[in-house]
Order: structure tokens, then sequence, then C-alpha cells
């Protein structure tokens, strides 16, 4: 008996049942991305190599965090892994820092014409305190050099106006730094009790940036305004007496001139070198060295 052969019956979709289904397409996607991604952050698994800082302090927060203790090898006051570059600097990594006394370079009146002859305000009192402090300004570590600070005084204002002078060798970030540091201090200063004549001054300090072991070669302001000698302070008594008497040098390096304030600088004298001391003008001494003569500011020298 001949076997019947089946033909193959082949089925062909149409268009409408054809097309994928999107719902499933979109559960399987979600799935994948929790699966994939979502679950190894939640559950702080890593799937790949951390960089070598990141992976040190994840192991060393795994290790003390786990136990309650720090790891081996590491004490409680280690310091941490990463520090911020914005810190402030501790107190005393900076450089000193040597102020010179305020010069009134110019004076105006109320009207703003200016003055040919100018008084000195007793700013001092205000800006020395704060222009010493840059030693702690996040921007002076390192430092060796000179600057130039200004100040623009309003008194009718009542306003302090910092000003960069251009007599600088410090380089220009620091400088940005040290004038960031500056517009702080000085942004609660008063002027009610500075005395002064007119309206407005223009007035300029150098600060040095000293690194350990280095004198400064500008003459310091005195540590107390007590010390600044007056304007148009005459010469006293003890300026007409033959001699004085013996003196000591007590700051680390003083200035000798050859007239009082602005004068030449003639020689350089170190702490506890001994002098006569000649007469006396306003805050200042002539004194004799050895064979020589010159002057130095009052407040560097004790008898």
């Amino acid at each position: 008996m001949a076997h019947v052969q089946e033909r193959p019956v082949v089925s062909v979709p149409d268009q409408a049942s054809d097309r994928p289904v999107w719902t499933r397409v979109s559960v399987i996607a979600i799935v994948g991305f929790v699966v994939g991604i979502a679950w190894p952050r939640l559950a702080g698994v890593r799937l790949g190599p951390a960089p070598p800082d990141e992976g040190k302090a994840i192991a060393v927060a795994s290790a003390s965090g786990s136990t309650g203790r720090p790891a081996p090898g590491l004490s409680s006051s280690s310091p941490s892994p990463v520090a911020s570059a914005s810190a402030p600097a501790p107190a005393g990594t900076g450089p000193s820092v040597a102020i010179s006394a305020g010069k009134v370079l110019s004076c105006r009146n109320a009207k703003g014409k200016p003055l040919e002859e100018c008084d000195a305000p007793d700013f001092d009192s205000v800006s020395l305190s704060r222009l010493r402090g840059l030693s702690k300004c996040p921007a002076t570590p390192g430092l060796n050099g000179k600057m130039s600070i200004g100040f623009d005084l309003d008194f009718n204002r009542g306003k302090i106006k910092l000003v960069r002078g251009k007599s600088t060798t410090l380089p220009p970030a620091a400088v940005t730094g040290i004038f960031q540091c500056l517009e702080t201090e000085f942004q609660k200063a008063k002027l009610d009790e500075v005395t002064h004549q007119h309206a407005r001054y223009s007035i300029f300090y150098t600060a040095q940036f000293l690194p350990p072991g280095k004198a400064p070669d500008i003459e310091p302001a005195p540590a107390s305004t007590a010390e600044k000698p007056e304007p148009g302070e005459q010469e006293d008594k003890k300026s007409k007496e033959p001699g004085l008497g013996p003196g000591q040098v007590v700051y680390d390096t003083v200035l000798v001139r050859d007239e009082p304030k602005e004068g030449k600088v003639v020689a350089r004298l170190v702490r506890g070198t001994r002098v006569d001391l000649l007469s006396r003008k306003g805050g200042w001494y002539k004194i004799r060295f050895g064979d020589r003569e010159g002057w130095v500011y009052r407040g560097s020298i004790a008898q």
C-alpha cells in the first residue's frame, strides 16, 4: 500500500501580528538596569578596580568602620588621606611679617582739593595689628619678599579702601590671596577714634615676608603705637645734653640711618650690640657705635 506524502504547511503571519511586544521589551530593560547598575551601587558592590588613592581610603574606612577601631598600622591621630587645598594654613606655619610704619603720601580737604602739607593720622593703631596678622593668611606660607599695601581713608564717609601698591617682589597669585585676607580683616575696621586734621588721606605700608632666621631690611613699626613719634615733635631737652649714657639694641636687627626717619641706611646692628646714646630727637636716638655715628628708632634701644 503506497504512503501518501504530506506537503509541509508554511504559515506567514500578517504585518499586524509580526510587531514586537514593546511592553515586554521595556520590562526586560528595566530589570537589566536594576540588576546590572542600580543594585551594585545600592549594595556597595564594586564591579571594577578602584583608583589607587580611592581604594586605599575605602579600605581604611571599611577596616575601621567594621570593627570600630583604627585599621592596623594607623593610629587615631593619623592624618586624613586627602587634605583640603583651600583649608587655612595651620598657625605658626607662615613666615614672619615685618610691617613698616605708615607713610602719608597725600591728603585732601572736604572738597577733594589736594593739600600741600599733611599731618599724620593715627591710623597705625587700626592697621598694624591687622597687617601683622598676615603671617596666618593661607596665601603666605613659603613667601620671601616685599609688597606695598595702601589705604585710601575717607573720614567724611568713614570708609577704608585697600589699594595695591606697585612695588612688590611677590608672585601675583600670592598678592591676590593676601589682599583677600586683608579685605576680610579690614571689613569691620572703624575710623571713629583715629585722630586727623583733614578729610582724606592716602597712606602706604611696606610688608616684608621673611623665612625663619632672616632679619628684615626695613624699619619695622613699633609694637605699640605709644612708641610712634608725634608729627612735628620738637627736639626735647635731652637732645641738648652732651650724652644720654649707654644703650643696647633690643631688636633682632636695627637700621642705622644718617638722618632720622627717612635718612639713608648706613649700617645694621644686631640684638645685644652696645652703643653710646648721644642725643634724642623726637622718636630717634643719635648713637655712636665704634668710631661711627648714626640715628636709630628709639624703640629699638634699651638704656
